[in-house]
Order: C-alpha cells, then structure tokens, then sequence
C-alpha cells in the first residue's frame, strides 16, 4: 500500500506539465506558422520558466488597486514568469471567453454547443471554474509586459493556448491596461478578425491582467516571501524516464505565516455556511492595503469545513481533496 502524505493544498506540477505537453502537441496541428511558431514557444516558456500560483483575490480588489501613482510601476518578480490561477467560463452562448476556447480548441459550431450545454448539464447556467496559465514577459524594470494566455478547455480537458498575445502597459492616469502584441501571430490573427471579435478576444486577458495585479499586491504586503513548491524525487524519476526533463517546480506566497496554495475563498458569517477556518486576505483601509490574519468563522449548518488534501505516495501528478 502507498504512503499518504497530508498536505494543505493542492500540487499543481501536473498542470504546468499536463499544460506543456498539450500545447506542444497543438503546436504540430495549428497553421499558419506564426501561430505554430508561437505556439510552440508557450509549450517551452510554461516547461522552463520560473512558476507561480496564486489564487483568485479580485474580488477583494478595489478599483484604487489597479491604479498606480507617478512613481510606482508593476514589475514582474522575475523578466519572465508563468503565472497559473483560477478561471471561470459562463455557459452562456454570447461569453466570449468561452467561445474563443473553443475555437482555438478547434471545435466546430455543433461542438461549442454541446460545450455549453455540457456545462449547464454539470454545473448549471452558472457555467464552469477552470485553470489559466498566463505566460508573462517584462524584458526592463517599469516596461510594458506582454502576456500569451492558455486555457484548460473544460470539454476535453485538454490545455489550449491563444494563439495571440497581449501587452499590459501604464497609461497616463496610472492605470494599466491591455493593448494586443505586435508578434507575427497577433498581426497575422488580426488582419481576419472583425473590430468587434478583436475586443471580444482582448477582453478575455481580463482575467489574466487580474491574476497579475493579485500577484503583485500579495508581494506587496508586508511579511510576504515566496515559497518553492519542487517537484517530489520520485516524480523526477519518473518523468526523465520518460524524457522529460522540464523544470515543473512551482512558487507559492508566505503571508503572515499562512501558505497560499489553495483557492482562495471569502470567509463570511452568513447563514447556509459550515464553520471553516477563513485564511488571512487584504482588506484595503483608507489609502492602504493592510493584512487581516487568519480567523475562525462559526457557521449555521452543521459540520467544519477541512481544507487538507491527501498526495498518495508522492507519485501522482494530482492530489484529492479529502
């Protein structure tokens, strides 16, 4: 029988790996070549660049936090880095989101809408939570960074790069916003593209600039360090028996002693909620960010909400929640 090791949070070397692999295989199927090339490019930058997790806090984000005085700029912790978070994709026939996954998935008209309404049938009009991985490039300090996003398209289970990128920049009144990139693929892209799908596709970096502006602040407070999540020796084993040889080992946040290697959910006293230990967060106060530590919340319905996960003997890629 295998050990089981109890750990808090869920390991997410499967997902840059699983990413990875399904994109250099997309790779080999995508025309023209500016896509191909950059395609294949995301496969490589996901396997070798330095990685980072952090969960979904834009809903504890004001619009203050996206703005930046004169002298203060977003900046990357490394020139390049690929960012894994939270993601969410509505049934909804007109969400662009959705749609675009599945175009650059490759399925036909009849196949989106068997999407759809797979997802009504699993999880309701609501839609569906996935995974992205945003690839983020920032070659000087207080520069423009540029973003390639790939999704985890739901039907399949397969990863799916856009076949595009974006270029988040500082505008005058200190808010950063998104532009498209000047690559080959974006242009090549672009020339087919109608004014109105071209915004559908750069709204959908929404989330991607989001996840990014999480990042930043949680750096941004005091006491946070990252924390290097690597790849168990016997994983590495296996995967080099299959000639892998990509650097899957991942980084985390340390807030105040907490570890953020879990999805972050919003603690709350309202009635229909198990108790549940509600990790810290920022609250914004005044003209500053200050950090709210851990806390108790004693819930209405019956029960304790326990967060461990179970990573049966080191050799699995995924881990269950218990």
């Amino acid at each position: 029988m295998k050990k089981q090791q109890k750990v808090r949070g869920i390991p997410h070397w499967g997902k840059f790996r699983k990413a990875a692999k399904d994109i250099d295989i997309l790779s080999k199927n995508v025309v023209p070549i500016e896509v191909q090339q950059l395609t294949k490019v995301t496969s490589l930058l996901i396997e070798k660049s330095p990685k980072f997790y952090v969960p979904d806090i834009a809903n504890i984000l004001t619009k203050e936090d996206y703005l930046f005085s004169a002298d203060e700029y977003l900046n990357l912790p490394f020139p390049i880095i690929a960012l894994l978070s939270e993601t969410h994709l509505n049934a909804d026939e007109n969400d662009s989101a959705a749609d675009h996954v599945s175009k650059i998935a490759g399925h036909t008209a009849p196949d989106r809408e068997r999407m759809r309404e797979t997802i009504k049938r699993f999880v309701g009009e609501e839609g569906a939570d996935s995974w992205k991985i945003s690839l983020f490039t920032q070659p000087e300090k207080n520069g423009p960074v540029a973003v390639i996003s790939s999704v985890l398209d739901p039907m399949r289970g397969t990863w799916v790069c856009m076949p595009l990128s974006a270029r988040i920049e500082k505008h005058q009144l200190g808010v950063y916003a998104g532009t498209f990139g000047g690559d080959p693929a974006t242009a090549k892209i672009l020339k087919d593209m109608s004014d109105e799908d071209a915004q559908l596709v750069l709204n959908d970096f929404g989330d991607d600039i989001c996840a990014l502006m999480s990042l930043s602040k949680l750096l941004g407070v005091h006491n946070a360090k990252t924390i290097k999540v690597p790849v168990p020796p016997k994983l590495v084993k296996k995967h080099h028996k299959k000639n892998d040889y990509g650097n899957y080992d991942y980084h985390v946040l340390e807030i105040g002693g907490e570890v953020w290697d879990s999805p972050y959910v919003m603690g709350g006293e309202s009635g229909g909620k198990r108790s549940h230990l509600r990790r810290g967060h920022i609250r914004r106060l005044e003209n500053k960010n200050v950090w709210v530590r851990a806390a108790y919340v004693h819930g209405s319905v019956e029960g304790f909400v326990d967060k461990d996960y179970i990573i049966k003997g080191g050799d699995d890629d995924t881990g269950k929640e218990s």
